[in-house]
């Protein structure tokens, strides 16, 4: 057996060997999407369920991992789009995108399957903008001001947030006329906020691969199968629970909750347990945690991440108690 050490450090390289083109891809993507809305100035609608519905249109068809679309939200909230927006968006890119809902209707029981795509509508349309609305009112309301605006950083202290500051987005300013001016203008407000971007998202990536590691040392898919409980209703909710809240911890990649829901269902993992496994795993991680905390507010990350756990771990006890309830209820039914 390799010592831990080994693992750690191997854990955490396959981490950030796996993620780094869908990294790239959100860094490149989050900074374009910062240089396009310094052109726009109407960049939502009064409606909170219309701003998560664009948020939802914008991130399924990306088709990155939650960790990878945490810097085009990053991009979204600085460039001033509202909250429900950004989150929708967030949590639409791995869960409703069509490579991960093609490969949970191909691999996956059908009852599964459908559970997720609807679990996911539901958060990314109706619970994003109900907890924006009645949890984070003044995050929503923060957001929802000065559109034409972007965020400011704040003071800086210490060389990093000095740098994030002189980095910061700023307005189109006055309209260029020429193609040339255009151009120049363009190179130098992306690779301004490319590197604004960069700044913050790109040292949250190594703290979240460790963190990642961390988890991953020692989990073994055979033990998992066999250790949960499989009696009384608290203790099946409060191991549900934990799992749910492993699972949305983990910074896993695009399509892993699909693979491992496979491969745990395979060894003999109930079918309660690996409905949250595949609900919490790649809907949240503590990648997308630390930067909704670092640039939004804590209380966002701690509601947004207790939302994916609750979807996770209650819903689908609710429908293994049901189905229990139904089966004992038929079996008393009397025979013809």
């Amino acid at each position: 057996d390799s010592p831990v050490w080994w693992e750690f450090v191997a854990n955490t390289a396959n981490w950030i060997m796996t993620n780094l083109k869908g990294m790239a891809f959100g860094l490149l993507f989050g900074a374009g999407i910062l240089t396009l809305l310094s052109l726009i100035t109407k960049r939502s609608f009064k409606n909170g369920f219309a701003n998560a519905a664009l948020g939802t249109a914008i991130g399924a068809p990306l088709g990155v991992c939650v960790n990878c679309a945490a810097p085009i939200a990053l991009g979204l909230h600085q460039g001033r789009m509202r909250l429900e927006t950004t989150l929708s968006a967030l949590l639409a890119s791995p869960t409703l995108n069509v490579i991960v809902v093609t490969m949970s209707f191909a691999m996956l029981p059908l009852h599964m399957a459908t559970i997720k795509l609807v679990l996911a509508l539901a958060m990314v349309l109706l619970v994003v903008p109900i907890v924006c609305r009645f949890l984070l009112t003044s995050e929503a309301a923060e957001s929802g001001e000065n559109l034409a605006q972007f965020t400011q950083m704040p003071e800086a202290k210490g060389i990093t947030a000095w740098i994030g500051r002189a980095l910061a987005p700023q307005e189109a300013g006055e309209k260029v006329t020429s193609p040339g001016a255009a151009l120049l203008w363009y190179i130098r407000t992306y690779a301004r906020n490319l590197g604004f971007i960069s700044l913050i998202t790109v040292p949250m990536m190594l703290m979240a691969a460790v963190l990642g590691a961390l988890v991953a040392i020692g989990f073994d898919s055979q033990e998992l199968a066999h250790i949960l409980p499989v009696k009384g209703a608290i203790i099946i909710l409060a191991a549900m629970l934990v799992v749910a809240a492993i699972a949305s911890f983990v910074p896993a990649p695009i399509a892993l909750d699909v693979i491992l829901t496979t491969v745990l269902i395979g060894v003999g993992l109930r079918n309660d347990y690996a409905t949250a496994i595949l609900i919490g795993l790649g809907s949240f991680s503590v990648y997308a945690f630390i930067i909704l905390w670092r640039s939004i507010s804590l209380r966002t990350a701690i509601v947004m991440w207790g939302s994916v756990i609750a979807m996770a771990a209650h819903l689908p006890l609710k429908r293994s108690s049901c189905s229990s309830v139904a089966t004992a209820a038929m079996a008393a039914l009397p025979r013809p």
